[in-house]
């Protein structure tokens, strides 16, 4: 009777796959703040979308009714007009709070987003005064508010 016998030979053999890196979407600013007035028009900032190797398609989605962007969706890299718009919205002594979301092709970006209602504007928006002890001419200048005259 004869023994078979049996021999395995394992070998390393290294096995690369080229153009399979992570394509991660960034974003050129962490979160944004925006300053508006009671009924005054909508502001906007720039957010940069950009990736770490090639080209990707990209969608976004504002998750609060004063915000909006442009373009909604599209391709890495982009730069994006991200508005507040405070129609609607009271003054409050507290910033309103929403989130932007970006779907990239392996990874999503939340960026909070802020918006700080006023209730008063005024203009100029500084003023200067030289006045001379003893002298009798007072000088005064009116500032024009978004709710009432005040001199």
């Amino acid at each position: 009777m004869k023994r078979l016998r049996s021999i395995s030979i394992w070998s390393a053999i290294p096995f690369v796959v080229a153009g399979l890196h992570a394509q991660t979407l960034s974003v050129d600013k962490p979160s944004l703040s925006f300053s508006a007035q009671v009924g005054g028009p909508a502001v906007s900032q720039t957010l940069n979308l950009t990736s770490s190797s090639t080209s990707f398609t990209f969608s976004t989605f504002p998750q609060t009714s004063w915000l909006s962007v442009n373009p909604v969706n599209g391709t890495v890299p982009s730069a994006l007009t991200v508005t507040a718009n405070p129609a609607g919205l009271l003054a409050s002594a507290t910033p309103y709070q929403g989130l932007l979301t970006i779907f990239g092709l392996t990874n999503t970006v939340s960026v909070p987003v802020f918006l700080s209602v006023g209730s008063i504007a005024v203009s100029p928006s500084s003023l200067t005064f030289a006045y001379q002890i003893g002298a009798a001419d007072r000088k005064s200048t009116r500032l024009n508010s978004s709710h009432a005259n005040i001199s």
